[in-house]
């Protein structure tokens, strides 16, 4: 497969690590490659330094805009690009030079529309070396990652389906949908993506709730009642099950900074659906009852 590939990078105050990005895409060994530098209103010298790069190579397109965040930078990539194929590279994170290729031939051989590398912070993949994985099982899997640089996208799947803009934890608010949709997905052992941990990002925080956990409740509910819709008991199961586990997480969890959590309003949220343990096949017996005990003393869930 040759066919030309839409590298999409939001770009936002990363000066110090965005020339060891695009150096690592301009050098990749898929040279077919569409590369678009989404500059999100940078206050350093990240503008600049993607204005240089597509200088010196025809193939860089760089999109100036004023700071909306993440999602909207990568709906307005997905907009701008002609490739077949997507995929999604953050700015302070560098690739292997065949990342591209990999991904490709994957798709190529498995005869997928998604397929699906490892990271450097992976925990330990179950693939030996490769295979292709039906697409509901590999959403119940431990090898279905929720981060979008893992994989490689038929540029199509994304007809209709936009980052919610406003929101974090957005690469899980459509990647479910997306491996949905393609119904299978190719999967690697290879280390082809290196996640740069940096000083006060999200990743690198002291144990406590963020802005990310608590938006990731309401994604849980809107994909558990995707999967209800689509009839898949199985999928909005394990989604339900996902769902009520967060609410007791940031319940019982101290706030990063100066973020507040109305508990009040989460236990409304829990007591609302605790129905949906009942006849939960994702659950055990030992879960179902820590959750139904925790509908009248959440606190249990700080004892486990």
């Amino acid at each position: 497969m040759r066919e030309l590939v839409s590298v999409i990078v939001p770009v936002y105050n990363t000066e110090k690590y965005v020339d060891k990005c695009i150096e690592s895409i301009v050098f990749q060994t898929y040279q077919n490659l569409q590369i678009i530098l989404i500059d999100d209103g940078s206050t350093d010298l990240s503008a600049e330094k993607c204005d240089a790069w597509k200088e010196k190579d025809k193939r860089v397109v760089v999109i100036h805009q004023k700071n909306k965040g993440v999602s909207a930078a990568r709906n307005i990539g997905i907009n701008k690009s002609t490739g077949k194929w997507i995929v999604f590279i953050d700015s302070d994170d560098c690739v292997e030079k065949n990342y591209v290729e990999r991904l490709a031939l994957l798709n190529t051989i498995w005869k997928t529309k998604v397929s699906c590398c490892q990271s450097n912070i992976s925990e330990a993949s179950l693939i030996k070396s490769e295979c292709a994985m039906e697409g509901n099982q590999f959403l119940l899997s431990q090898c279905y990652r929720t981060a979008l640089w893992y994989y490689m996208y038929k540029k199509e799947l994304f007809d209709g389906i936009t980052f919610p803009e406003g929101k974090l934890s957005e690469d899980a608010a459509v990647l479910y949908k997306i491996i949905y949709q393609a119904e299978s997905v190719a999967v690697t052992s290879d280390v082809l993506y290196h996640r740069t941990v940096r000083e006060g990002s999200l990743s690198n925080k002291e144990q406590g709730i963020t802005r990310c956990d608590i938006d990731r409740i309401d994604i849980l509910k809107e994909k558990a009642e995707f999967f209800e819709q689509k009839n898949e008991k199985d999928l909005a199961d394990h989604a339900w099950k996902d769902y009520l586990a967060n609410i007791l997480v940031v319940y019982n969890s101290q706030c990063v900074g100066e973020l507040q959590v109305n508990r009040r309003d989460l236990l409304k949220k829990y007591r609302e659906r605790i129905h949906k343990v009942r006849r939960n096949r994702m659950i055990s017996w030992r879960m179902k009852l820590l959750l139904l005990a925790s509908y009248v003393y959440p606190i249990i869930w700080r004892l486990f």
